[in-house]
């Protein structure tokens, strides 16, 4: 910008002073040297006392003056101004003004913004040479008017005259840091739902905004969402210079829901197409991944270029990217495909199979020319015609298939390996040989009749591989299928017919063959011929020979010649009757021969036939005689013998005569006839079946009408009688007694008494009085409720009855058979182990007392007992007994786990433990809070009022023991309590609960009942009393009343009861029949 140009005194005040007319005029100015620029004007300022002075320029070309004394400067120059007074031309002063350059400098803008590193030029113009500097080169340095960035910042450039140094132009220079910032892709698809995150470099931080949010979203992280099909634009924006921004083009599309390929299912070697994935609905993400299954048939391109590379079927997977899920196939067959047609000629085309063929290119008249043409991998298509030629085939891993009705008639010699021949027809002077060692050959659907050589039809010698399967043989002079010198792999004949040929199958072993080698002759039907199978092993080498599900019949000769030591599976074929003609075998066992079918229609068919699962079970005998005592092992086979090895059931016809145990060990019950099934466990239909005859040494079981011991004079009962073993149980019996003054009997076991006493009854046979059986039985006169030995005598048994209960358990359930106890009244003692009482814990022992009883229930005893509730336990396993549940629910209190279950007491045949105090409650009964007698179904106040005994049915138990001793606990308590008998309850009667199941399920619940009454009133009435029991026959009846062992044949035991009451000593002695296992 101009300054304005300033004033500067070059001398001192010089003052005139005049004197005219006697009047002194004083003038005199304070800069009388004065500086100014051209264009500027300088008022000059005096002080006179005149009353007018006059101006003067000494150059009017530099300066002008006005009269007022204002100077214009003209141009550069020094010039005087004279100022003199008007009333005294002698009185003037003189000014020296001297005019300069106006110096100016001007810019375009008076501020620039750039970026470190970045060069600007700064636009300025000025009528004088200058300078330019920065006040701080850190943010950025100035050369040649170019300004540099350096570092981020603000600072000021100058630019001053070099002629004046006032002369300046500042300007602001504002340095920011470069930024950089580019994207991965600028163009991104998705789809809806789709996420995708925007990769980008930059060294600042960066924002991004969407055109349409409805479409897509992005978070400030860069996290594309899509929303809806469209297309919108991502702004990537610096935060720090909003001009520094990439854009990216977003498209979304639907979801993919379908795929679909199209293309063309077959293509010839070495041709390519374009296959199409069509992805549903519109605007859906159609983007896949291409597959090939097998990249040496096929390759495919990302693109969908599909290249045929070598013949075999291929199959090409699109999958899409949106839905790995979502996929589609098509499978591709690739072919290397010749046609023969014997009406062609040259010049002809054909197409064939959506192949356009040329002659003598890929179409020939002639099988021959075919193969000529051929190259390994190669198919032959014969079509319709009678093709009178010999054929030798020297191309390996070629197909020669018929079509329509192709007929050949000519040899045909395989000289290749893996050559298949299929769907042909052969007549007339038709065979087929090898003249070379050949490694797979297979014949397949094809017809072979009318020939007339007098050969065999398929002769092959020397080979390894063949599967020749499903043709039909008619009319061949020699064998219809021959194979000799079979040196490895797999030797398949199945699904052949034959008819009318010397042999049907014949399978000669020369030299050794390898030991991995398998034969399989299956599924063939063979009639007419005069020998069926003729096969010839190498009995060193043992491999997996079989012929199965094969019917030969109607044979002239032989069923089957093979060699003496063969190791061929002959199992489970039909050989043309219900029974095999044994003699009709050369070489070859009955046992070879086991599973055979009586019918060709039995054979189970192929659809119905899993390779490796069990179809028949077959035994080495129909019928087993076993003596009582004795075991048997069943012994049986399945078929067919490779299969795996499958679990079997056993099923008896009589379970009374015959039980089984899981492993087939047969146990005699008793004498008689059963029939034994074996099932297989996966499919029962697959069975078989012997016939068990059980004997043994004959003998009488007594089995009486009344089994009490409370028979009084005059009372009557039957003895039945049963004779064994079965064979002999319609004999006759006769019985007689050893005191007919206390009771008789007649021939029907029917026993009259007459007097008080002991007496025995024999029943012999009338057949051998040497096979007799005995009953021991007293008379009483008379039996006193009131007297305790009388008591306990009416609650002894003269017969002990057996019981088979099973035990229902958590984990599992059991089965077992015993005898009941000889007294219902328990010799034995109990006592509490108190040793794992709980401590009040809540969940377990609530240490709460027994609730009030309602109103108009009778309360027994102060503490509210109402109840005793029985119970089992539910765990069958070994070991599970009292201490078992008395350690559940002390380890469960140590744990400070809350159960919310407890009860009083756990009893089992050995042990008694005690968890709760009788008089609190605890949570067994599964009634709640419901009050004594408050429930509407059931009768509640089993745990408010009711003590809990759980008995133990652990499989190492004695059950009876256990229900023995729980009776006695329960009189006991109830007699204690101050409780009626009928205070006795069981769990079931609180909840419904099936408990005690294995009680209950036994209908043994009222046996207990009557355990429970003799305890109670003994309990009751005599509590005092020294009950002993002494058994005579220990091995069998313990000294508490327990039948510890049932006898084979039957037996009296006998025990003496003795009571020692208020001073005084009695005793009576028992006998009580157990009956014999063995009958």
């Amino acid at each position: 910008m101009l300054k304005r140009g300033v004033l500067s005194l070059s001398f001192l005040l010089v003052l005139f002073v005049l004197f005219s007319c006697g009047k002194e005029i004083s003038l005199s100015a304070d800069d009388l040297s004065v500086t100014v620029k051209v264009g500027e004007t300088y008022q000059i300022e005096v002080d006179t006392n005149d009353d007018l002075v006059l101006y003067e320029s000494s150059d009017e070309s530099v300066l002008t003056i006005s009269t007022s004394g204002l100077v214009s400067a003209l141009k550069v120059g020094n010039a005087d101004v004279k100022v003199t007074s008007k009333a005294d031309a002698n009185v003037f002063i003189t000014i020296s003004v001297t005019v300069e350059t106006n110096i100016e400098i001007t810019a375009t803008t008076n501020a620039y913004t750039l970026t470190v590193g970045q060069s600007v030029e700064i636009m300025y113009t000025s009528n004088d040479d200058v300078t330019l500097t920065s006040d701080d080169e850190d943010v950025f340095t100035v050369e040649n008017d170019m300004v540099t960035g350096v570092g981020e910042g603000q600072a000021t450039l100058t630019i001053t005259s070099d002629t004046d140094a006032t002369v300046i132009l500042e300007i602001s220079i504002t340095v920011r840091k470069s930024i950089t910032l580019s994207v991965d892709q600028s163009n991104v698809e998705i789809w809806v739902g789709k996420t995708e995150q925007i990769s980008y470099t930059s060294n600042d931080d960066v924002e991004f905004s969407v055109s349409d949010d409805s479409i897509a979203t992005v978070s400030q992280s860069g996290l594309i969402t899509g929303l809806d099909n469209g297309l919108v634009t991502i702004d990537v924006v610096s935060t720090y210079d909003q001009s520094v921004k990439e854009t990216i083009t977003l498209r979304v599309y639907n979801p993919a829901e379908t795929l679909i390929i199209t293309g063309s299912q077959m293509i010839n070697v070495n041709n390519v197409m374009v296959l199409n994935a069509d992805v549903g609905p519109d605007d859906a993400y159609e983007y896949v991944t291409w597959s090939s299954s097998d990249e040496d048939v096929a390759t495919i391109s990302e693109t969908g270029i599909f290249m045929a590379l070598s013949s075999g079927v291929v199959t090409i997977t699109a999958t899409s990217i949106y839905d790995e899920t979502l996929s589609s196939e098509i499978v591709i067959e690739v072919v290397n495909y010749l046609v023969v047609d014997e009406t062609t000629t040259t010049g002809s085309t054909l197409t064939y199979m959506g192949l356009d063929l040329t002659y003598d290119v890929d179409l020939f008249s002639t099988i021959s020319a075919a193969e000529a043409s051929a190259v390994e991998g190669s198919t032959i298509y014969v079509l319709a015609g009678t093709y009178q030629e010999d054929i030798t085939i020297s191309t390996a891993n070629l197909i020669i298939d018929g079509t329509d009705v192709a007929i050949i008639d000519g040899l045909i010699q395989v000289n290749s390996n893996h050559v298949k021949l299929m769907n042909l027809n052969f007549s007339g002077q038709a065979q087929i040989t090898n003249a070379l060692n050949v490694n797979g050959f297979e014949f397949m659907n094809n017809q072979a009749s009318n020939l007339t050589v007098d050969q065999n039809f398929l002769d092959l010698d020397t080979i390894s591989d063949v599967v020749i399967n499903h043709n039909t043989f008619t009319n061949t002079l020699g064998a219809a299928i021959s194979i000799q010198n079979y040196l490895g792999g797999l030797i398949e004949v199945n699904n052949n017919t034959i008819s009318q040929a010397s042999v049907g199958i014949r399978l000669i072993a020369r030299d050794n063959y390898d030991s991995e080698t398998k034969v399989h002759i299956e599924r063939n039907q063979i009639s007419n011929v005069a020998i069926g199978l003729e096969i010839e092993t190498l009995s060193s080498n043992d491999i997996q020979d079989r012929v199965r599900f094969n019917s030969v019949s109607a044979y002239t000769n032989l069923a089957v010649k093979a060699n003496a030591d063969h190791k061929v599976d002959f199992t489970l074929n039909y050989w043309g009757a219900e029974t095999p003609v044994y003699a009709d075998f050369e070489n070859v066992s009955n046992y070879d021969l086991r599973g055979y079918y009586g019918e060709a229609a039995d054979i189970i068919s192929e659809a119905n036939y899993q390779e490796g699962e069990i179809i028949k079970i077959v035994t080495d005998t129909d019928t087993v005689e076993i003596i009582i005592g004795d075991t048997y092992k069943v012994s049986f086979e399945t078929l067919p013998m490779e299969a795996d090895s499958g679990s079997v059931r056993y099923i008896t016809s009589d379970s009374e005569t015959l039980r089984i145990g899981g492993t087939g060990i047969l146990s005699p019950v008793r004498s008689g006839q059963a029939t034994l099934t074996i099932l297989l466990s996966s499919d029962f239909t697959i069975n078989a079946q012997i016939t068990i005859v059980i004997t043994t040494t004959p003998g009488i079981e007594l089995t009486p009408t009344v089994k009490m011991q409370n028979l009084l004079v005059g009372d009557s009962f039957t003895l039945d009688a049963m004779v064994f073993p079965y064979d002999i149980s319609d004999e006759d019996v006769s019985f007689e007694s050893d005191d007919t003054l206390v009771a008789t009997i007649n021939q029907e076991g029917v026993i009259s008494s007459h007097n008080a006493g002991v007496v025995t009854f024999t029943a012999k046979l009338i057949s051998d009085p040497s096979v007799n059986q005995t009953f021991t039985v007293e008379f009483f006169g008379s039996l006193n409720d009131g007297n305790l030995l009388d008591l306990l005598t009416k609650n002894q048994v003269n017969y002990t009855s057996e019981h088979e209960i099973t035990a229902y358990g958590i984990g599992y359930n059991y089965t077992i058979t015993r005898y009941e106890n000889v007294s219902r009244y328990y010799f034995g003692e109990i006592e509490a182990n108190q040793s794992k009482m709980i401590p009040v814990f809540d969940g377990i022992r609530p240490g709460e007392p027994f609730d009030d009883l309602p109103d108009g229930v009778t309360q027994y005893n102060p503490y509210n007992v109402y109840w005793v509730v029985v119970h089992d336990t539910a765990n069958t396993g070994t070991g599970a007994g009292a201490l078992s549940h008395a350690n559940y629910l002390w380890n469960a209190y140590q744990a400070g786990t809350q159960l919310w279950v407890s009860w009083h007491f756990t009893m089992d045949d050995k042990e008694l433990y005690q968890h709760l105090p009788e008089t609190e409650r605890g949570y067994h009964a599964g009634d709640g809070s419901v009050q004594v007698l408050q429930g509407t179904t059931y009768l509640g106040g089993g745990n408010r009022n009711g003590i809990g005994i759980e008995t133990g049915v652990n499989d190492d138990s004695d059950l009876f023991r256990t229900w023995s001793r729980t009776a006695k606990l329960v009189a006991e308590l109830l007699n204690k309590y101050n409780l009626p008998r009928e205070n006795m309850k069981y769990h079931n009667d609180f909840s419904g609960k099936d408990c005690p199941r294995t009680m209950r399920n036994a209908g043994l619940i009222p046996y207990f009942e009557e355990l429970q009454d003799i305890e109670y009133a003994v309990e009751k009435d005599f509590s005092d009393a020294n009950i002993t029991l002494v058994s005579d026959n220990p091995e069998y009846v313990d000294n508490t009343g327990r039948v510890i062992k049932m006898p084979d044949r039957a037996m009296t035991v006998s025990y003496t009861v003795t009571v020692e009451l208020d001073g005084a000593t009695s005793s009576r002695t028992f006998y009580t029949y157990l009956p014999g296992t063995i009958h």
